[in-house]
């Protein structure tokens, strides 16, 4: 057991890695983008959905397709591990190009370039590796390792909210270095000690990634698709919040901007903490009681969250609320992706983790402009709350309807 917890440590480094970049980049770069460069709400989610829209097309086919990679040091690793240090070097490298090219339309065509390298080899690290997660864990044990990747994918937005991002709202550059030092670092410990060994050979498959996306397009699949609806809405309410509410209280708030940026990234702090710390708890309740069930749950904690959130109008006091919001996010968040892949064959864990990837991809992708475009209509970024409330409820709907808890060995 102190084995297996280990393993999933080492791979939790791999996320961990990721998702100091990630967070980073969703509180910074719309800011820098209404800041340095003087876009409207949805000229920012338009940049956004740019970014995303790179990361929709590439991680997916590159998921999918690591399913009949054969190379000597595995399927899924030889993406990551080459994928990460491009990563860090681009996202570092943004950072420059308003200090060296000012805020010109030049300078602003150049950092959207670097954003979009950013994210095409994020998508190119993260798919893959969280399909190598499931070649290496039984069925029965995916929520808790799942928890656990998460839980060192908090940390990595913890660290983010409450140091380096401290450090960013100061000095951008500084930030984004050491963010991407950081992948780099973890990058660096994965590839040193984690060993790609498949618990069921990878060697009996179809040849074809594309034949394998067509078997799942039929009604025997139903319960798939609505499961993938419901999770492409939960990730249009999550991105709402992640994308939108530093600018909001930076810009709205009436605190100055600089500590504005610091008490809207604290608040993101508490939640990515209750998120970490009750990621592994979350896995274990998935375990016992069904993903369905705790998926709910979760959804009526989160829906319950952002409306106190809504209506307590200040940072400081809403606080509270955001804890809550992170153990339900935390509950929906580490157990819908287990629900996906136990609907899938064990040669089909790439395919499957692809159009999971895609349906919460999507929903960034749509849901920036969106939101923009509503803001800018309104003439206020708090709209974001109520069309979160919407996506929630509509999320919960087709998780309700979605049947996902099935005997396991159905599928194998």
């Amino acid at each position: 057991m102190k084995g297996t917890y280990a393993k999933y440590f080492l791979m939790g480094l791999g996320y961990m890695g990721i998702s100091v970049i990630f967070s980073l980049y969703e509180a910074d770069v719309p800011v820098m983008l209404e800041e340095t460069f003087s876009l409207s709400n949805l000229a920012t989610g338009l940049v956004i959905n740019i970014d995303t829209f790179f990361a929709v097309a590439f991680m997916p086919i590159v998921t999918a397709y690591s399913d009949i990679v054969r190379t000597r040091t595995g399927r899924r690793l030889p993406f990551f591990l080459t994928a990460m240090p491009l990563m860090a070097f681009f996202f570092a490298l943004s950072a420059l190009i308003p200090m060296v090219l000012g805020s010109s339309t030049c300078s602003l065509l150049v950092f959207i370039l670097m954003l979009i390298l950013t994210n095409v080899f994020l998508g190119v690290a993260k798919g893959p590796f969280m399909a190598l997660m499931c070649d290496v864990t039984e069925p029965r044990e995916r929520s808790v390792a799942y928890g656990f990747l998460n839980f060192m994918g908090g940390l990595g937005s913890i660290l983010v909210y409450f140091g380096i991002g401290h450090i960013s709202s100061y000095n951008r550059f500084a930030g984004f270095a050491m963010a991407s030092a950081v992948a780099l670092l973890c990058a660096l410990v994965v590839g040193s000690y984690v060993k790609e060994v498949p618990r069921v050979s990878p060697l009996v498959n179809s040849g074809s990634w594309w034949h394998e996306v067509q078997t799942v397009m039929n009604p025997k699949y139903t319960s798939l698709w609505l499961e993938l609806f419901g999770v492409f809405l939960w990730f249009m309410a999550v991105s709402g919040i992640e994308v939108f509410y530093v600018v909001f209280v930076a810009m709205e708030s009436g605190f100055p901007e600089a500590i504005a940026e610091t008490l809207a990234k604290l608040n993101l702090g508490i939640m990515s903490s209750a998120f970490a710390f009750f990621a592994v708890p979350a896995g274990w309740l998935g375990a016992r009681f069904g993903s369905k069930r705790v998926m709910i749950l979760g959804l009526l904690l989160t829906g319950f969250a952002v409306s106190g959130i809504m209506f307590a109008g200040s940072p400081v006091t809403s606080r509270g609320y955001f804890a809550i919001a992170g153990v339900g996010m935390a509950m929906v968040g580490i157990n819908s992706y287990p629900a996906v892949m136990d609907m899938a064959k064990p040669t089909q864990n790439g395919t499957f983790t692809a159009f999971y990837l895609f349906a919460s991809q999507i929903a960034y992708l749509i849901s920036a402009p969106l939101i923009g475009f509503a803001s800018d209509l309104v003439g206020s970024r708090s709209v974001v709350f109520e069309l979160t409330l919407v996506f929630v409820f509509l999320a919960l709907v087709f998780m309700v309807l979605a049947k996902t808890e099935k005997i396991r060995e159905d599928v194998q």
